[in-house]
């Protein structure tokens, strides 16, 4: 279930145009971080988001992007 639940997320995410957000990242890296997403559910959910929205993202701009992503969670 939570991976039907993620795979739904990461698809409405990236098709919404919230990929946008990711500071002008080009294609192949919203894929990757994606990609990076949808492996998420073998480790600690939130360790993973938090990781790679702060290794792509300022903090503030990460921050924001976890609230949305829960936010978004929380809609489906």
């Amino acid at each position: 279930m939570k991976d039907k639940i993620l795979r739904k997320c990461l698809t409405n995410l990236f098709n919404s145009g919230l990929n946008t957000f990711i500071n002008g990242k080009t294609k192949h890296d919203v894929c990757t971080f994606i990609d990076l997403m949808n492996i998420a559910h073998v480790v600690n959910m939130d360790d993973i988001w938090i990781q790679v929205c702060r290794d792509e993202l300022n903090e503030q701009d990460a921050n924001k992007f976890i609230k949305d992503m829960l936010k978004f969670l929380n809609t489906i």
